[in-house]
């Protein structure tokens, strides 16, 4: 089996995606649609239910919601919107992937260029960057110790 460095061999950059590469973001995901489901009508409580929204597209999850709470009166973009916006506040709750941070530490450390991706998600990851950042999760100074570029930043 080859080392992670005979892999990378002389790469000059990386392209990460943040959800379950760099950090365990499903626990709050599924903490967000719980909370937005209650707002809507009644929580969801259904582990199966639950699961059913794991990795599921923004607007898939929207529609979905659309269907199981026709009384509500938010559009998919309004919901989609309000789901973000409570995934950011529970954000202090996401936890870093083991060995995430060291592997990251090391691509900089080694000359690389870091970006996040993939670029469909550019809203949620500067969001996420900046959650990341405020809750200490990230350095301030992300050019110290870890250098994650945004997408679209250029």
């Amino acid at each position: 089996m080859s080392s992670l460095s005979e892999i990378l061999g002389n790469s000059r950059a990386i392209l990460f995606d943040m959800d379950g590469v760099l950090i365990d973001s499903e626990p709050v995901h599924e903490k967000a649609i719980v909370a937005l489901s209650g707002e809507l009508g009644e929580e969801i409580t259904d582990h199966q239910i639950l699961f059913s929204f794991k990795g599921a597209p923004e607007k898939s999850m929207a529609a979905r919601l659309i269907e199981m709470y026709p009384q509500q009166t938010l559009t998919a973009e309004q919901i989609v919107q309000r789901k973000v916006d409570l995934y950011a506040q529970l954000f202090s709750h996401v936890t870093l992937i083991p060995g995430a941070k060291e592997f990251v530490e090391k691509s900089h450390a080694a000359g690389r260029i870091l970006e996040t991706g993939p670029e469909w998600r550019i809203p949620l990851l500067n969001r996420d960057l900046e959650a990341m950042e405020s809750c200490g999760r990230l350095a301030k100074r992300r050019d110290r110790a870890l250098d994650l570029a945004r997408f679209g930043s250029r």
